[in-house]
């Protein structure tokens, strides 16, 4: 009895009398160590099939994984920077020295003129930023022409400041990105720049005399006539920059300096110099520091 009861069965009653079979349940058989082999040397065959074609054509191959941190190109996060100048306004040095002259016939002083063509040294600095085209900032200067002799001095100073935009072309440059490794110069070397600078300053002429012969007894100090001017500065510009390494560029420009004289002046109607004496041409040349 015992025999019959553990012996299997091959049917089974049916819900309706029936029969039905039953199902044998498969267990996964393990796989065996030569098919995981076999996967191995698969895989390490592919890798070596997407590595030859780098080798092949003499380049570096570089895994994709896992992701490179370089960013050769893209939008930078900050395009600016700033600098100095050196810049040479041409005044009508003419009309100055005859202001010079109208002091020395007045007076009787004899004072020291200017060297006839003889340019204003202006030094500034200043920076800017913007984007792919367009960029502002800020820029200031100033510079004096000084003779001395003897017998006396005469100095005409000059200073100013304000605002600057500039449009930026980039010949040959789509758009604009960081410097990196496979090309420090994205940006290309050369570009121009139009635009200029609107802001104020202010303009002096001092004349000294170390002594004064009029009178009966003369004068052994000091005697000063001074004129000023303060103004208004619209100055259009027309540039060019080079650069001489990813951070250090070169800038050589072109400035119109026109000065709208306002209040402040300190008027001695004699030697007052007109404001045509400084509404002339400049050069200027300079380096800046940044990313550009």
């Amino acid at each position: 009895m015992q025999g019959d009861r553990d012996a299997p069965r091959a049917t089974r009653p049916g819900s309706q009398g029936g029969t039905s079979a039953l199902k044998p349940i498969h267990l996964p058989a393990r796989k065996s160590p030569a098919i995981l082999v076999i996967t191995l040397l698969a895989v390490c065959l592919l890798g070596a099939a997407t590595a030859l074609p780098a080798a092949a054509s003499g380049k570096e191959f570089e895994p994709t994984w896992p992701p490179s941190k370089k960013t050769p190109s893209g939008p930078p996060a900050f395009q600016g920077g700033g600098g100095f100048s050196l810049s040479l306004l041409y005044l009508d040095v003419d009309a100055l020295n005859a202001k010079i002259q109208q002091a020395i016939s007045q007076e009787g002083w004899n004072l020291p003129t200017f060297t006839p063509g003889q340019p204003l040294v202006l030094w500034g600095g200043g920076g800017g930023a913007g984007g792919e085209r367009v960029r502002f900032g800020g820029f200031g200067g100033g510079g004096e022409l000084l003779e001395k002799s003897n017998n006396g001095a005469s100095r005409f100073s000059l200073g100013f400041g304000g605002v600057t935009l500039h449009y930026v072309i980039r010949p040959g440059v789509e758009s604009v990105a960081l410097p990196h490794a496979g090309n420090p110069y994205p940006n290309g070397r050369v570009r121009f720049t139009v635009g200029g600078l609107v802001g104020g300053g202010g303009y002096e002429l001092t004349l000294t005399s170390y002594s004064d012969p009029t009178g009966p007894t003369g004068r052994d100090y000091a005697h000063h006539r001074t004129a000023s001017q303060a103004f208004l500065l619209l100055a259009p510009e027309a540039g060019v920059e080079f650069a001489l390494t990813p951070f250090t560029h070169l800038r050589v420009a072109a400035t119109y300096f026109y000065a709208i004289p306002v209040g402040g002046e300190k008027l001695d109607t004699y030697i007052h110099p007109d404001p045509e004496t400084v509404q002339r041409l400049g050069v200027s040349v300079g380096l800046i520091f940044g990313i550009f």
